[in-house]
């Protein structure tokens, strides 16, 4: 019973980290490429 929810705990951090780091990716891109578009 414990190992399941020490899993269960694991993966949903790893998903809530995997999306953090993903939109803080997309948000960066943006900001980029709006700077970039700018100096051209």
């Amino acid at each position: 019973m414990n190992k399941i929810k020490i899993k269960f705990l694991l993966d949903l951090w790893i998903d809530i980290i995997y999306a953090l780091k993903k939109k803080y990716l997309v948000l960066n891109f943006r900001k980029n490429r709006h700077l970039n578009m700018r100096h051209n």
